[in-house]
């Protein structure tokens, strides 16, 4: 936020991940079928929400990187794999290597970054050209466009020298195409520079351990020139994409399909990330959450796009260790979890949420052993009371509010409210999106709080008025219009990650599509997370996170209820479906290094 980062993960995995599947460990291989690869064929996706967004700056769900996957390339990405852990490490994408001090491409003094680009990585426009260095010049002056700016933009306002100036400026402009590019053509951002059409440097303003972890993501996808004569995103732009990856997009009804194809000016010799089995990808958006599990059962689709899969399934298919089903991470980790926003402005429950002694109330209110079993079951839902997950800097084996089979502690909860000066209880408005894993678990929250002596009062919307009105936007919270509503957040990577998973909580990155929505500030905090963003090595974050994160407990700025793992559910004739983490911490299987068992015309 001005010291970490986005939204994008977190609305991300909300309407990507209504629910979450249990399957078995990604390590084992998920097919055991001893299959060829083989090449040729058309993959079938299904799903009920469309792509949010074709432009990779400002996506902001879980499925859209799907699609970037086989679309878009970074400097630097994460190969899928088996073993879960081995998609954790970095590899060079299009540039030639992952830059270190050994090699020369990070200063000793850690502020500067210098990245040297493959050739023959090039655009499928007309003619053919080169990726250059300025298209990713281009790229991080566009995290910021006033048309549009992305979620992410906190990661590099935060690390990148001279970003937070620039952005100021492009914030006043006028949001048209003309008047951006003249603004972005004019104007440089100091830490950024072109050295030559193949070296790109990216001068830091202190240094960062997890700086190659935002190079990876997205948003710092190479952005052609070409774009510049469009709104981002606007339907003029999608009739005019270009791509770099292994598929381009040939087609897109909104709300009906996605087509991608083959991109002929991909070269597979620049690319060792992705194969590219398949020939070509259909999408079907229309279909609702029912019927498309119903065709990935009938084996009509192939996998899901954008959906989870259903507890009940969930349990039947762990049961029977259904091979089509692949969890991650192994062990205790988890990739996301549930919780409660709580919204801090005064306006809110007539300034109530503002007294720790009712925050504290709220956490004991909560029966998350319930929310367990309304998620996935407790095979890959584990409770939670802190804000780190395992696997999350700052984790921790201490739960600060956990209480007996964590079913709540509803007597200690109306003592707590008695002393903040609620003895008669409370009524809260409590928002949720209208899909049916929200509305159950909005239900059974409010039978939780009642026994406590709060009232909830359940606020349902769509997923554009949730995350559009309501939780992407400032209004309706400075308003009061909601005092909790059930959010979802996920990291951006493992390993050190506070950047990623603690924007919830940073005031400083207060702006619409972040994940602070309800406007927590406590400078104490920003302090701790300055620090811990500035440590030298690994083992001093750790320390410094910790000590973050246990301030944030105490402070009960949400209501953290449950950790869930990854899981994807995929056709039989599906091989090698792998998690992809590029962007995300896991949407479905990485389309471009699955293939089709019985696919013709191919060659291994």
């Amino acid at each position: 936020m001005t010291a970490p980062h986005t939204p994008r993960a977190r609305m991300v995995a909300a309407l990507a991940l209504l629910t979450l599947c249990a399957c078995r460990d990604a390590s084992r291989d998920a097919t055991s079928s001893g299959d060829q690869p083989v090449r040729g064929g058309t993959l079938h996706l299904v799903g009920n929400l469309d792509a949010d967004s074709f432009f990779p700056t400002a996506a902001a769900l879980i499925f859209d990187y799907q699609l970037f996957r086989g679309t878009t390339r970074q400097l630097l990405t994460f190969p899928s794999d088996s073993a879960f852990e081995r998609q954790l490490t970095l590899v060079a994408d299009i540039a030639r290597e992952v830059p270190t001090r050994e090699n020369g491409g990070i200063s000793n003094d850690g502020l500067t970054y210098t990245f040297h680009l493959q050739p023959n990585v090039r655009w499928n426009s007309a003619p053919p050209r080169a990726v250059t260095a300025g298209d990713f010049v281009r790229a991080i002056k566009m995290t910021c466009n006033p048309a549009l700016p992305g979620g992410t933009l906190p990661y590099y306002t935060a690390t990148i020298s001279g970003l937070t100036a620039y952005c100021d400026g492009f914030a006043k402009v006028k949001p048209t195409p003309p008047a951006m590019r003249a603004y972005l053509e004019s104007h440089d951002v100091s830490g950024v520079r072109a050295v030559d059409d193949s070296t790109l440097r990216i001068t830091l303003r202190q240094p960062a351990l997890d700086f190659l972890n935002l190079v990876a993501l997205p948003a710092l996808t190479p952005f052609p020139i070409e774009y510049l004569a469009y709104l981002p995103n606007d339907a003029q732009m999608r009739q005019h994409l270009l791509s770099v990856g292994p598929y381009a997009v040939h087609g897109h009804i909104a709300n009906r399909t996605i087509a991608l194809g083959r991109n002929p000016t991909w070269d597979a010799s620049t690319d060792h990330v992705r194969r590219a089995w398949v020939d070509s990808i259909h999408v079907d958006v229309s279909a609702s959450a029912e019927a498309a599990w119903q065709q990935i059962e009938a084996g009509t689709a192939d996998a899901a796009f954008g959906i989870g899969i259903s507890p009940t399934t969930t349990t039947q298919l762990v049961a029977t260790h259904d091979p089509r089903l692949v969890q991650y991470p192994a062990g205790e980790g988890a990739i996301w979890y549930w919780y409660l926003a709580i919204n801090m402005n005064r306006t809110a429950a007539g300034g109530a949420l503002t007294k720790l002694e009712v925050r504290h109330a709220l956490q004991y209110a909560v029966n998350r052993m319930a929310i367990v079993q309304i998620s996935s079951g407790p095979s890959v839902t584990m409770p939670t009371s802190q804000v780190a997950l395992p696997g999350w800097s700052g984790h921790t084996h201490d739960e600060p509010y956990a209480t007996s089979g964590w079913r709540g502690d509803s007597a200690r909860a109306r003592q707590l409210l008695a002393a903040a000066g609620y003895p008669n209880g409370l009524t809260l408005k409590l928002a949720a999106m209208r899909v049916p894993q929200f509305e159950k678990m909005a239900q059974t929250l409010q039978a939780d709080f009642n026994r406590a002596g709060i009232t909830l009062e359940i606020i349902t919307l769509s997923p554009v008025e949730y995350f559009g009105t309501y939780l992407g936007g400032l209004a309706a919270a400075e308003r009061g219009d909601w005092d909790l509503a059930i959010a979802n957040w996920s990291a951006d990577w493992f390993g050190v990650n506070g950047r990623s998973v603690y924007t919830s909580f940073d005031d400083r990155a207060y702006m619409k599509n972040t994940g602070n929505y309800g406007h927590y500030a406590n400078a104490e905090a920003n302090r701790r997370m300055d620090r811990a963003l500035a440590a030298r090595t690994t083992a001093e974050a750790d320390s410094l996170w910790r000590d973050y994160t246990a301030l944030v407990n105490a402070d009960s700025p949400i209501i953290p209820l449950v950790g869930i793992k990854g899981g994807i559910m995929h056709a039989p004739r599906v091989r090698n479906c792998l998690v992809s983490v590029q962007g995300a911490l896991g949407a479905d299987c990485d389309i471009t290094n699955l293939w089709l068992a019985g696919a013709k015309g191919g060659q291994p």
